[in-house]
């Protein structure tokens, strides 16, 4: 694989999807079949099996890499790349000979960059790498004339480091190695393609990684790191923007975080306002989720969540979970119809 510095940076440019394939996203695109017969009978009855969700942080990282390539001077953003017969990809990006960046999260990549993207929640596997070697293999296949492999990059951007995937390509000759000594960039050369995987919770905690720093594992030291050097560089849009990304992890690191919490209400009080009022929906989700647990810490917050809050949003069977007799006698007082 090249040196960094002598990459080109990407242009991003859309591709058309070929005429007569079906959105694989969507099920209603899947047409039966035209012959007649049982056959055909049966496939229009049988119910097709719910397809697994996908990983919730998708769109997040998509909107983040097209935000990067824009700041770059980029006119066009990332699209889909879809090939018949496989799954889609997350991203493709075309980089046009002659441009360089100074992105480190893009200089490293070719003219033709098939990129997947593996969340934490993702599972990353021997078996989902070799879904992502073959759209690579497939997209040469179909575009052999005008680009070689040594013009591809197949890019995985993994918010773990993905221990059993280095191991099963190590252990079939394909080793991972360092990109100039780097931890969080890994290349390898498997078949006939070059691979690269970059690791989220490996980034250094520095304003040029932290498009992806933002999807480093929850409660990793990544994580946490990330978010205190936000809240220390007063990038309260970034951290506006991970409330949406990522609420529930945010709200964590943050409110069950005794000294950021006493940090963000003494030196931001201004913001610390603004976030707590922001977090009223997540609030109410995470104690949704959180209040059966008997956490003291949780139980602490509760006391101090005003009822309304706590009412609003939540199942009948969740409003009361966590509170004790008492707490539960006093609402029932408080709020219990008049004279009735």
């Amino acid at each position: 694989m090249p040196d960094d510095d002598k990459q080109p940076n990407p242009n991003l440019t859309g591709k058309r999807k070929p005429r007569g394939v079906a959105d694989s996203a969507d099920p209603k695109s899947v047409k039966p079949s035209a012959a007649g017969g049982s056959n055909s009978k049966q496939q229009r009855t049988r119910k097709q099996s719910p397809k697994p969700a996908r990983n919730s942080a998708d769109p997040f990282f998509k909107a983040k890499l097209t935000e990067m390539a824009l700041e770059a001077g980029l006119d066009k953003g990332p699209t889909e790349l879809q090939i018949p017969r496989s799954s889609l990809s997350d991203m493709f990006l075309i980089v046009p000979k002659g441009m360089l960046l100074q992105n480190p999260l893009l200089r490293y990549l070719r003219e033709f960059n098939i990129i997947e993207f593996k969340g934490q929640g993702d599972h990353f596997n021997a078996q989902t790498f070799e879904v992502q070697l073959a759209r690579v293999y497939l997209w040469h296949s179909q575009n052999h004339q005008r680009a070689s492999y040594d013009r591809i990059l197949n890019v995985i951007v993994s918010a773990r480091y993905p221990t059993n995937v280095f191991d099963f390509s190590a252990e079939r000759g394909s080793p991972f190695t360092k990109v100039n000594n780097q931890d969080w960039l890994w290349q390898a050369r498997v078949g006939w393609q070059d691979v690269v995987v970059v690791v989220c919770q490996n980034l250094p905690i520095a304003k040029p990684f932290y498009p992806w720093l933002a999807f480093a594992p929850g409660k990793s030291l990544a994580w946490n790191r990330f978010v205190r050097a936000v809240v220390a560089d007063q990038d309260w849009n970034l951290l506006s923007w991970l409330a949406q990304a990522r609420p529930e992890e945010l709200f964590e690191e943050i409110f069950m975080n005794t000294e950021l919490e006493q940090e963000l209400a003494e030196n931001y009080p201004a913001e610390w306002e603004r976030l707590q009022a922001e977090y009223g929906r997540v609030a109410r989700q995470w104690f949704a989720t959180k209040a059966k647990t008997n956490m003291p810490a949780v139980r602490e917050m509760l006391a101090e969540l005003p009822v309304e809050d706590r009412l609003a949003g939540l199942k009948p069977e969740d409003r009361l979970a966590g509170l004790t007799p008492e707490e539960i006698q006093t609402l029932l007082k408080k709020y219990a119809p008049q004279g009735g």
